[in-house]
């Protein structure tokens, strides 16, 4: 007969797996755009409205000086009308970026004012209507101006503002000196007046609309987005890389190096059918267009109503988003706070060992993890090459069943050299050591992306506190290894989830724009990923004792031949 279940460890499995779905879900939320709302007043976004627009300007490639860009702002022009706006249309002259056989041509932003009763500065709201030669732009950037469109409508029908709103459609934006928004700072007489920007854009399919760049004091702006936007996305990391990269490379660039604060809005998953035939209406996720939308109009309705004149300029400052919260705190805490994390690590760690030559083994196993974790790197950014030169425009979710592919393959290999070469390193050892890999990454990357330390620096606390509680146990149970694992998954997944998916994105190929894909940020991605496994499967491994690190090579082996192990029982019920 088999005896009643234990009561305890259900529990214990239980409150596990709880705290491992309370951690997922703040993670991946900010990574998912929001259902599109349904507006109940007229002075609400509508995502079908917004559609409606991208559905109309969608329809063929519109490159500038084209008569399909024509026919587009014709639409622009006609819609803003009808809304009660006095459009307007701002020319310039260009060369023929696409057309050589004609000398130049022009390029026609559209604009519209929106008066306030007490304008300290106006707030311009853009985004470009023009395309790549190649392809109708339903993403790129017809949504853009079906949300803005929307928008303008919504901003008419609630109560008016304290500041002047501008709705500009900007042309000529897919050549790299962006000439429609180019020519409105230097040439606009609106341009004084103008005192925040906000830009919207899209390379992708779906995903949620982020925060990719600011523009102005971090603290002001971000309090600002953190307060009204319902469903935040945003990671003081993708700025950060944005500004070592020069930019985002679009309309907002103009406004930036004007020294106009704003934001750079966009959504980026599914980006290799960017600039290709692939980005039809079809293509457009309704979620993604309202998260586009809804953050554009409650950003409008707040950088609307303060003072643009009262701007105070601060330090840097760190955000990331967890659930639907964005948290943050000085830019100028993240060495200090990542350097005491390190000395706590190899302290508790060098501590804990309490055999001769302890500090020996503690860096051994460091040394292993290293050398492991390198391997395991490798050879996913080998897979990772392979891939896409075979399939070049993978769907979203086939990309996704890639990414778990080399996370696999990338584990497997830092277990074999572990296993191979590691095996009289003991567990605590081994975890010690990732812990103090964690830990000096964590100080590395606050030294030049001080956004990204944290996905390094919690997880390391979290294993300082493990380290420093395996001292005190008296035993090492199957329920306290549980425990700790999910303790130490339920702060590591939120911290990566972010990272992770942002940097996928970076590394997807795009062969409609190869100037855009970053293909070797896949080594970043996979590094995250391995290192997540490799610290969750240290910390599982029974620390207060001094047997030699196990691998899944040994739990198979266990499972295959346990009943070889396991002693008969002469006289067993049931043997005949």
């Amino acid at each position: 007969m088999r005896s009643p279940p234990n009561i305890a460890r259900w529990v214990v499995v239980g409150v596990a797996t709880l705290m491992v779905s309370a951690g997922a879900i703040v993670g991946i939320t900010p990574l998912i755009a929001p259902s599109a709302p349904t507006a109940q007043t007229s002075a609400e976004f509508s995502a079908e409205r917004a559609m409606s627009h991208v559905a109309a300007v969608a329809t063929e490639p519109r490159p500038m000086g084209s008569e399909a860009a024509a026919r587009a702002r014709a639409y622009i022009v006609s819609e803003l009308e009808s809304i009660g706006l006095v459009a307007a249309e701002q020319t310039s002259s260009a060369p023929a970026y696409y057309d050589p056989a004609r000398p130049m041509v022009q390029v026609v932003n559209v604009v519209a004012r929106i008066p306030g009763y007490a304008s300290t500065g106006a707030v311009v709201l853009m985004g470009h209507y023009d395309t790549f030669p190649t392809t109708s732009g339903a993403n790129d950037n017809a949504a853009a101006v079906g949300a803005l469109l929307e928008v303008g409508r919504a901003l008419q029908n609630g109560p008016q503002l304290r500041n002047d709103v501008i709705l500009l459609f900007t042309d000529g934006e897919e050549p790299a000196p962006r000439y429609g928004s180019t020519a409105f700072v230097r040439q606009s007489e609106w341009m004084a007046d103008v005192g925040f920007v906000m830009n919207l854009e899209a390379i992708g399919r779906s995903g949620p609309s982020m925060l990719v760049e600011i523009n102005g004091p971090p603290g002001w702006i971000v309090d600002g987005y953190a307060g009204v936007v319902s469903d935040p996305s945003a990671y003081s990391f993708v700025t950060d890389l944005m500004d070592l990269l020069g930019g985002a490379v679009s309309d907002f660039d103009s406004f930036k190096e004007a020294g106009v604060p704003g934001v750079h809005l966009a959504y980026h998953r599914g980006s290799s059918m960017y600039h290709t035939a692939a980005d039809v209406v079809e293509a457009v996720s309704v979620d993604s267009l309202g998260h586009h939308g809804t953050q554009a109009l409650a950003l409008a309705r707040h950088f609307g109503e303060v003072d643009l004149q009262a701007m105070h300029s601060e330090a840097g400052r760190v955000w990331v988003s967890a659930g639907r919260r964005v948290m943050s705190h000085p830019a100028g805490w993240a060495l200090p706070a990542t350097m005491a994390v390190l000395v706590a690590a190899v302290a508790m760690t060098v501590i804990s060992s309490r055999r001769r030559g302890g500090i020996r083994q503690v860096f051994g196993g460091a040394a292993f993890a290293a050398l492991g974790w390198l391997s395991g790197v490798l050879a996913g950014w080998v897979a990772w090459r392979l891939l896409v030169a075979v399939r070049s425009t993978p769907a979203v979710a086939e990309s996704y069943l890639y990414l778990g592919g080399l996370a696999a393959v990338s584990v497997l290999v830092y277990f074999w050299v572990v296993g191979r070469f590691g095996r009289r390193v003991r567990p605590l050892d081994l975890f010690g050591g990732i812990v103090m890999v964690w830990a000096l990454l964590a100080v590395l990357v606050a030294a030049f992306v001080p956004g990204a330390a944290f996905a390094f620096a919690w997880p390391a606390i979290g294993g300082v506190v493990i380290v420093a509680l395996s001292r005190l146990d008296r035993g090492d149970s199957w329920e306290r290894r549980l425990g700790r694992t999910a303790l130490l998954a339920a702060i590591t997944i939120p911290m990566l989830a972010g990272p992770v998916d942002v940097f996928f994105q970076f590394a997807q190929p795009r062969p409609g724009n190869p100037g855009s894909q970053v293909l070797d940020a896949i080594v970043v991605v996979i590094m995250l990923l391995m290192s997540a496994m490799v610290l969750l499967h240290a910390a599982w491994q029974p620390l207060r004792r001094h047997q030699p690190a196990t691998t899944p090579a040994d739990y198979a082996e266990r499972f295959l031949h346990r009943d070889e192990a396991a002693p008969r029982e002469v006289g067993a019920v049931g043997v005949g």
